[in-house]
């Protein structure tokens, strides 16, 4: 079986898991999208929320980050 990164973010993070064939990659694994519907004018509280979740994830996601 295999799981997501981001559901298991925070077990990889503290090492109560730990990556194990690193050089196998599921297809299409890591694309998150944002649907929204068809409309002229975006509310600006999506527009607010697309942004904050894009920096959020860019360039590393949370769940990679390491404690230092």
């Amino acid at each position: 079986m295999t799981c997501a990164e981001w559901h298991v973010g925070p077990e990889l993070g503290d090492g109560r898991l730990v990556p194990v064939m690193r050089d196998w990659m599921l297809e299409g694994e890591g694309a998150i999208h944002v649907v929204t519907p068809s409309v002229p004018f975006m509310p600006r509280k999506t527009r607010t929320f697309i942004d904050w979740f894009a920096a959020r994830m860019s360039p590393v996601p949370p769940w990679n980050h390491r404690p230092s």
